[in-house]
């Protein structure tokens, strides 16, 4: 089984690799390319489409058509939102008390802010510090414990903070723990833990770097895809929290990579 998987991704970069060049891609011509037939070549599209990697179209691909900016944080609070949920309380159980923490500005570690506040009223946990770059964040929990917020450009949409100040304030502090999110998750080579722009790319590639532990939370709908930058390696990862979606041949890929794979 994992023979095919390394072959399937071997025909998917060619693919990528092909359709950077040319932005469209024939079925005849891809079916060529990779020595299949043009049925099998077909398969291979509606699984990559599914994955939002392309967009099929008359007798073949294309790239996708990405509006990065209509990104809306409460928009993205409505995608996979039982699922995040159940990540976010998965996740909050792994701070411990007296812990220093790093939250990113997913709209999943808000779930996971939300929970730690019920874990805080319970006395399950104490003498947390907490810093994030996310506006949300600071209002869940700053009646409950030592938040940080790390200022710099204001996004609105997106409701953080991210940019220089920003950078050289994270490049001074170090966490025992960061929990991030991701816009994408590839396996492919050259690709990893991936952000849609630049900005969010960076920050997060410091606090992976500043963290002793990272942890990645992402729903089933973010794996085997690919989006604008890669942030982190997936062998940087210490644990990743996703749904029950995710199948077993991609949770045993991701852990030959390294990291430990939740399910909930």
């Amino acid at each position: 089984m994992r023979v095919l998987a390394l072959k399937v991704s071997k025909r998917e970069e060619m693919v990528m690799t092909a359709l950077r060049n040319k932005k469209r891609l024939k079925t005849k011509d891809a079916a060529e390319m990779l020595g299949v037939s043009e049925c099998t070549v077909r398969r291979l599209f509606e699984e990559m489409e599914k994955r939002g990697e392309v967009e099929r179209v008359y007798g073949g691909i294309r790239l996708p058509v990405r509006k990065q900016n209509e990104y809306h944080f409460e928009n993205q609070q409505l995608c996979q939102s039982e699922q995040k949920r159940r990540i976010g309380e998965c996740a909050s159980g792994m701070v411990e008390s007296g812990e220093i923490i790093f939250l990113d500005n997913g709209t999943t570690i808000q779930q996971m802010a939300l929970y730690l506040v019920e874990r805080i009223k319970r006395n399950e946990l104490s003498g947390i510090q907490v810093f994030t770059n996310s506006l949300r964040n600071l209002t869940i929990l700053a009646d409950y414990c030592d938040v940080n917020l790390i200022g710099g450009l204001f996004r609105g949409k997106r409701k953080d903070f991210c940019g220089y100040l920003a950078e050289m304030m994270l490049e001074t502090v170090s966490f025992e723990k960061c929990f991030l999110s991701s816009d994408a998750i590839s396996l492919l080579p050259g690709d990893g833990i991936m952000a849609m722009d630049i900005f969010t790319a960076k920050l997060n590639q410091i606090v992976a770097r500043r963290a002793g532990k990272f942890f990645l939370l992402a729903d089933s709908t973010k794996f085997s895809r690919r989006s604008f930058i890669k942030y982190a390696e997936i062998s940087a990862v210490s644990k990743i929290i996703t749904d029950r979606s995710l199948p077993e041949n991609m949770i045993q890929a991701l852990e030959d990579n390294g990291p430990e794979v939740i399910r909930v």
